[in-house]
């Protein structure tokens, strides 16, 4: 999976920057046919998860998930495989906005409810 790789000092020392290139440089590393081939390793081999401690940033804003058409017309909504505490951003329909899905343990809900209501003042 293409990523940037630096050490805690790295990230702190250098300038911003120096950050932004290797993030340019992963984007750039991936390809049609480096997606077509992770495509097919994941059909072959079931996620494992990350180790614990990493921390994963993603931006799937630029995705057409709202015009994906397999000839019967754009899809109203589209997620893949959410499990617990994960957290997918994705654009929905022709508006370009950001939907996120979280999937929560039964037992977290009642709880994220109340936090939510809170936030919005219902």
């Amino acid at each position: 999976m293409p990523c940037c790789l630096c050490t805690k000092g790295e990230l702190i020392e250098e300038p911003i920057s120096a950050s932004a290139e290797r993030i340019k440089k992963a984007i750039e590393s991936v390809t049609e046919d480096y997606i077509r081939s992770k495509i097919d390793f994941l059909d072959m081999h079931r996620f494992e998860g990350f180790p614990t401690g990493t921390l994963v940033i993603n931006s799937w804003t630029s995705l057409e998930h709202g015009s994906t058409d397999f000839g019967w017309g754009e899809p109203r909504f589209g997620t893949g495989d959410v499990s617990s505490l994960t957290c997918l951003f994705m654009t929905e329909g022709r508006e370009k906005g950001i939907a996120v899905v979280l999937g929560l343990p039964f037992s977290a809900m009642d709880t994220f409810n109340k936090f939510f209501c809170d936030l919005n003042g219902a």
